[in-house]
């Protein structure tokens, strides 16, 4: 794995499989129309609020299917530049995710790329 497919990945949106819904569930008392019955009414509240929570819970496992890949990456890109095992890389990953991640997934792939080459000048 390079590093300059992390960035194509990154640029291509490949490692945001889905965005969250998050939308807002309606409370009980909700009215989804006022000419049908109060029981009508509230089978909808109760279907809409399941069907909100079963597409959130799917696109969160979606992104974290995203993130995972994207994690596995750029350890795999580490490992093939420093020439180290899985856990030392993830540890490299770590660091680099620790020093970064509030800049995004570019920023990460950064600093991990300086470390892996800063590691494998030295090793």
């Amino acid at each position: 794995m390079y590093f300059s497919h992390i960035f194509d990945e990154i640029n291509n949106r490949e490692y945001e499989e889905t965005e969250l819904v998050m939308d807002h569930k309606v409370k009980d008392n909700h009215i989804f129309d006022e000419n049908k019955s109060i029981v009508w009414n509230r089978e909808q509240v109760i279907s809409f609020n399941q069907e909100l929570d079963r597409i959130n819970k799917k696109q969160r496992e979606l992104l974290q299917i995203a993130n995972n890949r994207f994690t596995n990456d750029v350890i795999s890109a580490i490992m093939d530049i420093c020439n180290i095992n899985k856990i030392k890389a993830g540890k490299v990953y770590s660091y680099a995710w620790k020093l970064s991640h509030s800049g995004g997934r570019h920023e990460i792939v950064d600093t991990a790329h300086d470390l892996a080459f800063l590691i494998s000048e030295i090793i």
